[in-house]
């Protein structure tokens, strides 16, 4: 377990990344170029980031309007996409990333700017609720999936 604490980073760095992947290949299966899927990553990521950290509302609440302001950038730019075909859709997929890239440096005061949300909440212990229901971080909630015996919300865990 040591190994998973020390690599942990990089881990996740992966798994965000595998998503990403994934996420660009149901575009691509569909015959479509985007290049959005950045854009609205940060939408679901910066609206997550600042509901939890400003109204300190429970992760698992907030994790879906996330994906759902993601979603809803996704529908209302396709609005316009529905007419364009081949490289215009990467193009104007680029140009809605810097357009989003571009507001959210842009709002400093509301979003952080370039350095992000520096207003770190104090550990929520609803962040992650085991089968017991004790509470964890993500990593943990992951490895008990894994490793179903393993005690990760035992004393000193976390």
């Amino acid at each position: 377990m040591q190994f998973y604490y020390s690599y942990q980073p990089v881990i996740d760095f992966f798994l965000l990344s595998l998503g990403f992947a994934y996420s660009q290949q149901i575009a691509l299966r569909a015959g479509v170029f985007s290049i959005g899927t950045a854009a609205f990553a940060a939408l679901g990521g910066y609206l997550v980031a600042i509901l939890v950290t400003r109204t300190e509302m429970p992760i698992w609440l907030v994790i879906p309007a996330g994906a759902g302001i993601g979603a809803f950038g996704g529908y209302i730019l396709s609005i316009p996409l529905a007419r364009l075909r081949g490289a215009f859709v990467a193009i104007a997929t680029l140009a809605f990333v810097k357009v989003i890239i571009a507001l959210l440096l842009y709002f400093e005061d509301f979003t952080g700017g370039g350095s992000g949300d520096q207003q770190h909440p104090a550990r929520h212990e609803h962040m992650v609720i085991g089968a017991d229901g004790s509470a964890g971080h993500l990593h943990q909630l992951v490895g008990r999936a894994v490793h179903p015996g393993a005690d990760f919300f035992g004393p000193g865990a976390g």
